[in-house]
């Protein structure tokens, strides 16, 4: 590169050479990355933290993990993205923590940190909880329904059905009516 152009040299080093025209070289420091200590989730219900940050707001965002209160397992996409949603420990995984967005209805799409995909129930009702893009379907939008021990009941808008653990843990998440049990109750811990 000759003096009259500009541009950038680096060869991996921790200064870069910035040549101008006609002036001498600049050797400008790059700043190390900064490291920023991981905090355990703080276990705030929802609704108090829509309360006290969110009041008046169009836009609530929450970064939440997800758990049953009958196996205190989690909702977790696949660890390589493969359209389906499992029940099983976080393990600080980010396909096991899922943001909130609020829609002007009340109701939140969810979608996972890894992927970016939502928890969607099927098209024509089958049971069945995917992973996939929303594409504005009713199906992929959930009402979280507070309950008196600070759970949730998770229903999509388009079916009335609900997220339900399986009776017994055998790592899989279905859309069912709750029914009471516990399984179908879950915890929203607000990480972020």
């Amino acid at each position: 590169m000759s003096d009259s152009q500009g541009g950038w040299i680096n060869y991996g080093s921790k200064k870069v050479t910035v040549r101008v025209p006609i002036e001498e070289p600049i050797n400008v420091p790059i700043e190390e990355p900064i490291n920023v200590p991981i905090e355990e989730p703080i276990n705030v219900p929802v609704e108090k933290v829509i309360e006290e940050q969110f009041i008046g707001s169009t836009f609530d965002n929450l970064i939440v993990v997800i758990m049953d209160a009958k196996h205190n397992k989690s909702l977790v996409a696949g660890d390589v993205y493969n359209n389906s949603v499992y029940h099983q420990d976080a393990k600080g995984r980010t396909n096991a923590t899922w943001f909130l967005k609020r829609q002007i209805d009340g109701s939140y799409s969810i979608a996972d940190l890894k992927h970016g995909m939502s928890l969607v129930a099927g098209d024509i009702y089958d049971g069945h909880v995917y992973h996939q893009f929303v594409d504005d379907r009713a199906n992929g939008y959930w009402m979280l329904t507070k309950q008196s021990d600070n759970t949730y009941i998770i229903t999509d808008t388009k079916h009335g059905k609900s997220l339900v653990a399986g009776d017994n843990y055998d790592n899989n998440v279905y859309h069912q009516d709750v029914n009471g049990r516990a399984n179908g109750y879950w915890n929203i811990i607000v990480v972020l």
